[in-house]
């Protein structure tokens, strides 16, 4: 994008026009789904720390016991922000918009004022981006409305920019507790 580019407006859902809405959207649990109380109950454990891994082969039910969770009452007491993964985010800059706006999806004003910052020809170092964030997300005291704010990230192994590993490792070392 050029200097002299004119700004787009928003999408309509509050999104950049050039991040795509269905990234950061997350999947609807199945209407019939194969119970799995005791994973359920290492999520709802994990969820306890500052990450969680959740690995397993392709298709293994990663996303399904995700959106099963999301639908318990257990689930629908978090906000969950979502980013759905591919190759083509291994680019930081695009990596870290779509990572803020899912944020701010579940926690407006979190991630929007950083994100036009991302898009400038000479972005300010990511740590700069993610203090900002880190703060607002301190000053909700990393809830939304009495909710816990959790991100996901779908497919993050496709992931191999070390940039992106270092910003992430950082990111989640100072997370709010």
């Amino acid at each position: 994008m050029s200097k002299n580019a004119p700004s787009l407006p928003p999408t309509a859902v509050g999104l950049p026009p050039h991040l795509l809405a269905t990234k950061v959207t997350p999947p609807t649990a199945r209407a019939r789904w194969v119970a799995r109380p005791r994973l359920m109950e290492a999520l709802e454990a994990g969820l306890q720390g500052k990450l969680t891994v959740i690995a397993a082969p392709a298709g293994f039910g990663k996303t399904t016991l995700l959106s099963a969770w999301r639908a318990t009452e257990a689930g629908r007491g978090v906000s969950l922000a979502w980013v759905s993964l591919d190759a083509g985010d291994n680019d930081p800059p695009l990596f870290w918009s779509y990572v803020l706006a899912a944020l701010d999806s579940v926690a407006p004003g979190v991630g929007a004022p950083t994100l036009p910052l991302l898009q400038t020809p000479q972005p300010p170092p990511i740590e700069s981006l993610l203090t900002n964030v880190l703060n607002a997300l301190a000053a909700r005291t990393g809830e939304v409305a009495g909710r816990p704010i959790a991100l996901v990230l779908e497919d993050y192994h496709v992931i191999s920019a070390p940039a992106i590993h270092a910003a992430l490792a950082w990111l989640i070392d100072r997370l709010p507790v």
